[in-house]
């Protein structure tokens, strides 16, 4: 819920217009404050670097729940930029994207193209539920 309150404010500031693509209820789920921790800071490297680089005016966030995973993506319609396999030097801010997924067991998965935009989707494991 606070991710959903954070992004339309924080992008607002920065003149970007946010759309929210999130289930109407979410269930009761236990995020480890670890996890809950790294994944939050993922996000807002996320919409720091849309804000700062990405010339966008529009973003969607995207919230969905599996059994075991929450995945969480932010879609930018800005410049976009060539991708590679990993992050170059200079890219401390992906390097810090990927680190901080691995720690809590999730991943980061980015896609992105000149002109096109960028996508990228955070992915944190989700504690199983109690008998």
């Amino acid at each position: 819920a606070h991710l959903c309150t954070f992004a339309p404010e924080f992008l607002r500031a920065a003149g970007i217009k946010c759309r929210l693509d999130v289930p109407l209820e979410l269930p009761a789920t236990m995020l480890p404050a670890n996890v809950r921790h790294h994944l939050y800071l993922a996000f807002k490297e996320t919409l720091h670097n849309v804000a700062k680089h990405a010339g966008a005016t529009e973003v969607w966030l995207r919230l969905s729940l599996a059994p075991r995973q929450l995945t969480l993506a932010i879609e930018d319609n800005g410049r976009g930029f060539q991708a590679g396999p990993h992050p170059a030097a200079g890219e401390d801010g992906l390097l810090n994207l990927h680190q901080r997924m691995s720690e809590i067991g999730g991943r980061l998965e980015q896609h992105s193209e000149p002109g096109r935009g960028t996508r990228t989707v955070l992915v944190a494991p989700l504690e199983p539920e109690a008998p």
